[in-house]
C-alpha cells in the first residue's frame, strides 16, 4: 500500500496569467477566481478573445488604406521603370519566411505536448474512477459474504444445534451462533458510508467526457491553423525563389483575408491561458463548492487535501475486520463445543462459514488498500491536477506566445512582400524587328552568294558551282579555296568593322586572299 502523498506545486506561470485583468463586457472589474458557473467571469474571459480580434479589424484597415495608398502611387507613376529588387531585402524576406515556418513547426510540437497533458488528466480521472469501482465490488461482494453467513448458513447451524442433548451446551451454542451474526453484520453496517463514492464516481465520469470533447477540437483546430500557416507561406518562400509576382499577390490577399481568423487563434489561447491558470491558483477550493452540498463531500475533501492518510474510512474498516476476526473466533470456539456430539453436517457448515469469514476479510483489505485511507486517491488527483496545472498550462502558454509571434510577423511579411512584388516588372517580351540593310553592324550574306541562308538555300554553294569567280581565278581548286588565308585589309580609321562570320567573307577579302595564296603550297 502506498504510504507516500504527492505534494502540488503552483507554477509561476499560473500566477502570472491569474494577474490579468478580469473585466467583464460593462468594463467592471470582476472576481478572477475561476468559476466558470459565473456570467461576469465567463465575460471576462470573452473579452480577452475579442481583444485580438479587435486589432485585427483595425490592421486589416490599415492594409485598405496602405494598399489604396500604393494604388494611387502605382498609377502616378506607372511609366517609370522598374528595376529589380535588392538582393538583400529579398533574401532577409526570405529568412523571415523561414523562420515562420520553424514556429509552425515548434508549434505543431507543442500542440501534441498539451494534449499529453490532457491524456494525463483523463489517465488520472480514469484511474480514480476504477479505484472507487474496485472498492464498490469489493463492498459488494462483503455484503454478499455477511448475507450469507448471517442468514442460510447461521440458519443451518442453529438447526443442527438443535440435535444437542444437553439444554445448557445447546442454549451457549445458539447464543454463540447469534453473537457471531451480529459481528459480522455490525462488519457490513459499519462500511456502508463508502457507497458515498458514487457520487464523486458520476461526477468524475462527466468531467472525463467533457475533457475528452474539448479536447478533441482544441487539438484539431490548432493543427488547421498551424497547417494554414504552413502553406500560406511555402507559397511565400516558393514566389520569392521564384520571383512569381501574381503568387506574392495571392499569398498577401489571403494573409489579409485570414488576419481575422490568426488574431482570433491568439484570443482564444489568451483566454484559455487565463482561465486555466484561474483554476491552477487553487484547484481543490474549485472541487470543494462544486461538490458542496453532495453526501461525500467531506470524505472527498480529505482525499484531496489528505492532511491525516488514516482518514476517511480506515478506522471503521479495521473495526469491520476485528468484527470478523471475532465471528471467526466464535465459529471456532462452536466447533469445538460441538465436536463431542457428533452434529451430523454441522463441521462442513462450520467449514463454510469460516471460508465466507477469510474472504469478507480480504474484501475489506482491499477496500482500506483503495479508499480506506486517502493516499492512494490522493495521489491520482495530484497526478492529474499536475498535469493540467504543468504540462498542460506551459505548452497553452507556449502555444499562446507562438500565436502572438505568427499573427505580428504575418502582420509584418503582408507589408514586406507587398514593397517587394512592386520591384517585380513584367516579365519582357521579345519583339522582332525588320533588319535595317543599311547598318554595317548587322550580318548579311556575301555577295557572291545572295541565296544563301534562306529557305532554297541552307548552305554555302560548292566551289564548282561558283562560275563567275572560277572564271577570274581559273588556277584555285575547290581544296584550296576550303584553306584559304584570310589577310585583314586596311581599313578607314573612322570606319567600323565590318560585320563578320567565321567561314563567311565579302568578296574583296575573298578575291585579295585567293591573291595572295596563288601558287603557294598548303601547310
Amino acid at each position: 500500500m502506498t504510504t507516500t502523498s504527492k505534494v502540488y506545486d503552483r507554477s509561476w506561470i499560473s500566477d502570472y496569467f491569474h494577474d490579468f485583468p478580469h473585466i467583464n463586457f460593462n468594463f467592471k472589474k470582476v472576481n478572477s477566481t475561476f468559476n466558470p458557473e459565473n456570467v461576469d467571469y465567463v465575460e471576462s474571459l470573452a473579452i480577452l478573445v475579442l481583444f485580438p480580434i479587435a486589432v485585427s479589424l483595425v490592421l486589416c484597415l490599415v492594409y485598405l488604406v496602405y494598399f489604396f495608398a500604393h494604388c494611387l502611387q502605382k498609377q502616378s507613376s506607372q511609366h517609370r521603370h522598374k528595376q529589380g529588387g535588392s538582393g538583400c531585402f529579398t533574401a532577409f524576406v526570405f529568412l523571415l519566411g523561414l523562420f515562420i515556418e520553424c514556429l509552425v513547426g515548434f508549434g505543431f510540437f507543442q500542440n501534441e505536448r498539451a494534449d499529453d497533458g490532457v491524456d494525463g488528466v483523463r489517465h488520472a480521472v480514469n484511474n480514480i474512477n476504477a479505484t472507487i469501482a474496485t472498492a464498490k465490488s469489493s463492498l459488494t461482494n462483503l455484503d454478499a459474504k455477511v448475507d450469507e453467513i448471517t442468514g442460510s448458513l447461521a440458519s443451518a447451524l442453529e438447526a443442527s444445534a438443535g440435535g444437542i442433548p444437553d439444554p445448557k451446551m445447546k442454549k451457549k451454542i445458539i447464543d454463540m451462533i447469534e453473537q457471531m451474526s451480529r459481528q459480522t453484520v455490525s462488519a457490513k453496517t459499519d462500511l456502508r458510508v463508502v457507497s458515498k463514492l458514487d457520487t464523486c464516481e458520476e461526477y468524475l465520469t462527466d468531467v472525463h467526457h467533457y475533457l475528452q470533447e474539448y479536447e478533441y477540437y482544441r487539438w484539431a483546430g490548432t493543427i488547421c491553423i498551424f497547417v494554414i500557416y504552413a502553406g500560406l507561406f511555402m507559397c511565400v518562400l516558393a514566389a520569392l525563389l521564384k520571383h512569381w509576382k501574381g503568387l506574392l499577390k495571392v499569398t498577401a490577399g489571403f494573409g489579409v483575408i485570414l488576419a481575422v481568423m490568426f488574431w482570433g487563434f491568439l484570443g482564444v489561447y489568451l483566454s484559455s491561458s487565463v482561465g486555466l491558470s484561474d483554476f491552477c491558483l487553487d484547484p481543490t477550493a474549485y472541487f470543494v463548492k462544486e461538490l458542496t452540498g453532495s453526501e461525500s463531500s467531506g470524505e472527498l475533501l480529505m482525499y484531496m487535501k489528505c492532511s491525516d492518510p488514516s482518514q476517511p474510512y480506515q478506522k471503521i474498516i479495521v473495526e469491520a475486520q476485528n468484527a470478523l476476526t471475532q465471528a471467526n473466533s466464535v465459529l471456532d470456539a462452536i466447533a469445538q463445543n460441538t465436536r463431542p456430539y457428533g452434529l451430523p453436517g454441522f463441521e462442513e457448515t462450520i467449514k463454510i462459514a469460516e471460508d465466507n469469514i477469510v474472504q469478507a476479510q480480504c474484501n475489506l483489505s482491499s477496500i482500506l488498500t483503495n479508499v480506506g485511507t486517502c493516499t492512494v486517491l490522493h495521489n491520482h488527483y495530484i497526478t492529474g491536477v499536475n498535469s493540467a496545472c504543468h504540462g498542460t498550462l506551459q505548452s497553452v502558454a507556449l502555444l499562446l506566445l507562438l500565436a502572438a509571434l505568427l499573427a505580428l510577423l504575418s502582420a509584418i511579411m503582408i507589408f514586406l512582400i507587398s514593397c517587394l512584388w512592386r520591384t517585380y516588372g513584367k516579365r519582357q517580351i521579345p519583339q522582332y524587328r525588320e533588319a535595317d540593310d543599311t547598318d554595317p553592324f548587322l550580318p548579311r550574306p556575301p555577295p557572291y552568294e545572295p541565296e544563301y541562308g534562306s529557305i532554297t538555300r541552307a548552305s554555302p554553294a560548292a566551289w564548282s558551282d561558283r562560275r563567275a569567280l572560277r572564271a577570274q581565278h581559273p588556277s584555285v581548286n575547290e581544296e584550296q579555296v576550303m584553306f584559304l588565308r584570310h589577310q585583314q585589309m586596311p581599313g578607314r580609321e573612322d570606319s567600323p568593322p565590318p560585320a563578320y562570320h567565321s567561314g563567311q567573307f565579302s568578296s574583296q577579302y575573298l578575291e585579295a586572299a585567293l591573291s595572295s595564296n596563288a601558287g603557294k603550297p598548303r601547310n
